[in-house]
């Protein structure tokens, strides 16, 4: 490969835009072409952006040649066709998360990327956020984790799609994914879970719920989720010795008996995770979330959704 990669982005609203961003910023990819079924959109990258081709169906964009990785930041509902015919035209692959809406969605782009071997990260940025891995190197010494409890919410009251399940399966799916991945980050792999969420689901979707992890080492977490919470995140770690606490996803503390203090601040990951996806493709560094990852990751929350459906604990 080339010293920058040459990547097209398929999608650009947002998260397009941010990942496109800073992978000029980064100097470590050439972004070639933008795609969006949106004509306002394709209108930015040309003006704003300064990217001359743009498409309106992502088919033409992954017949290029010159085109070697592509970011993909479409509405997830979308995600297991798109990863499945970018690795059909063997291209990388960098997808936001949630993976797919569904296991059996994951698993047809899994077959696909298998098949073709193509590379491919998940959009998890809070793997790549500094809080959470200075957290996961104090958790990996000696000190003993005794359990976890967290909050996921935020302004969604006012973001659409997480209330229309066509999107990205609801609420949780779409956003609550962040923390549920960073807690079997820290944790370990899920041996049971047992999900309750409001009253109305499934016949709607979810607006609120608590989530139950029992890891596989024996430590139990807990995290509550809001789809109308405008109040911060925040995730708390007990361990044997002394506990941690992150605040927005960026703040992280430390607490004793003398009290609470600030050890870290960061931003979120969004660079560090484009770094990462170009070591991956360039260098040949695994990376932190792989498609192996994608698809425990999209598993674990086949599981959240069956527990919260049949109201009972369920095993991973």
């Amino acid at each position: 490969m080339n010293s920058k990669v040459p990547i097209g982005v398929i999608g650009f609203g947002n998260m397009g835009q941010l990942h496109t961003k800073n992978a000029i910023k980064l100097g470590l990819f050439e972004v070639k072409a933008v795609s969006d079924i949106d004509e306002n959109a394709l209108k930015v990258a040309k003006t704003d952006f300064k990217i001359s081709d743009t498409y309106s169906n992502y088919l033409d964009l992954l017949e290029r040649k010159d085109i070697e990785a592509v970011i993909i930041t479409t509405h997830p509902n979308t995600h297991a066709k798109i990863v499945a015919d970018a690795s059909r035209y063997e291209k990388h692959v960098f997808c936001e998360k949630p993976f797919t809406p569904s296991f059996k969605e994951a698993q047809v782009a899994y077959s696909s990327i298998v098949k073709n071997k193509i590379k491919f990260q998940l959009g998890l940025v809070l793997r790549y956020t500094k809080t959470y891995n200075a957290l996961l190197n104090y958790l990996s010494s000696e000190v003993k984790l005794l359990g976890i409890q967290g909050r996921y919410g935020g302004y969604l009251i006012s973001y659409k799609p997480h209330f229309d399940r066509t999107f990205d399966r609801g609420m949780v799916n779409g956003n609550t994914i962040h923390l549920i991945d960073i807690i079997q980050y820290l944790a370990g792999s899920v041996k049971e879970v047992y999900a309750k969420f409001n009253a109305s689901f499934p016949k709607e979707p979810e607006l609120s719920g608590i989530i139950s992890f029992v890891h596989k080492n024996g430590v139990i977490s807990n995290l509550y989720a809001s789809g109308a919470m405008r109040v911060e995140s925040f995730l708390f770690v007990n361990t044997s010795s002394k506990d941690y606490l992150v605040e927005s996803n960026i703040k992280l503390f430390e607490i004793t008996d003398k009290g609470k203090t600030q050890i870290l601040s960061s931003e979120l990951g969004f660079e560090e995770e484009l770094v990462a996806f170009y070591n991956y493709l360039v260098n040949g560094v695994p990376s932190q979330s792989g498609i192996e990852d994608a698809m425990k990751l999209s598993y674990l929350m086949e599981k959240v959704y069956e527990s919260a459906s049949k109201g009972k604990l369920v095993k991973v």
